[in-house]
């Protein structure tokens, strides 16, 4: 309230959080309008902050309901690659413990390779069940201690494609099929199913299929005994560019990756 109407005395009380601006002399209904007004103002302001606590309240629910969600996803996913693993190891005892170490090995490459955490993760979880489908595979064919005749490797030649259609109907699967698919194309374009070669074969599948041959190498088999490590990287030299990227061979042998990944397990009794 002021006798002295300014522009400046108006600017001043606005500034310092006046409701509203009454020059003497006024009528006392003004000021029973003024602060009316004011009582309502102030009524709707409580109302805000009571109705941004409740949302704050009513998100924090919400982020907690998500997590749990989350979760309980991952323990799904973690229970399913984990039967999908135990069907396996009970089909073929050859390669028991070869999907967690392609697994491990393929995420160290994966990271010397420039893999981004999360695309590390993706690669890990899809090469644990890269064999899945040798689940199709009669058991004698997989366990034959000789070589295995034509027919007999036409039908270990099956087992990506048996992969791909096992995991066509689970949706959180889907990111893994193109390893599933894939680990056993060759660089030169001679592998299998589809027989496409060099930067087509996507560079998961890529990855997995030398942490795959590795891991065999290094381990006995039913028609062979393990590789010396000196063997393995000959082998890995000489197959660079035919069966596998010589990138990824590159890495390998130069980054002491594979002294490493043989100094973890003991593979004379894999």
């Amino acid at each position: 309230m002021t006798a002295y109407a300014s522009v400046d005395t108006a600017k001043n009380a606005l500034r310092y959080g006046a409701l509203d601006y009454l020059i003497k002399p006024f009528d006392h209904k003004d000021v029973i309008d003024i602060v009316e007004k004011g009582v309502a103002k102030r009524r709707e302001q409580l109302k805000t902050r009571l109705e941004i606590e409740r949302l704050h309240i009513a998100t924090s629910e919400l982020s907690k309901k998500v997590d749990d969600a989350r979760r309980n996803i991952e323990s799904h996913y973690a229970s399913t690659v984990k039967a999908l693993l135990a069907t396996i190891d009970a089909k073929d005892q050859y390669t028991r413990g070869h999907s967690e170490r392609v697994a491990r090995f393929s995420a160290f490459l994966a990271e010397k390779t420039g893999f981004q955490h999360d695309k590390i993760l993706s690669l890990e979880q899809a090469a644990l069940i890269h064999d899945i489908g040798k689940i199709g595979v009669e058991g004698h064919i997989l366990k034959k201690p000789g070589s295995l005749d034509s027919c007999e490797f036409d039908e270990i030649r099956k087992h990506p494609m048996i992969g791909a259609k096992i995991i066509t109907s689970v949706d959180f699967l889907q990111d893994m099929k193109p390893i599933i698919l894939c680990h056993h194309e060759r660089f030169d374009g001679s592998g299998f199913p589809d027989g496409i070669k060099g930067s087509a074969i996507p560079l998961s599948a890529r990855i997995v299929a030398v942490a795959d041959a590795v891991d065999a190498m290094l381990c006995d088999r039913p028609y062979r005994p393990a590789m010396a490590l000196d063997h393995v990287k000959e082998e890995l030299t000489l197959m660079a560019g035919k069966q596998f990227d010589p990138e990824i061979v590159s890495v390998v042998i130069n980054s002491g990756l594979l002294e490493c990944y043989s100094g973890i397990f003991d593979f004379q009794h894999s």
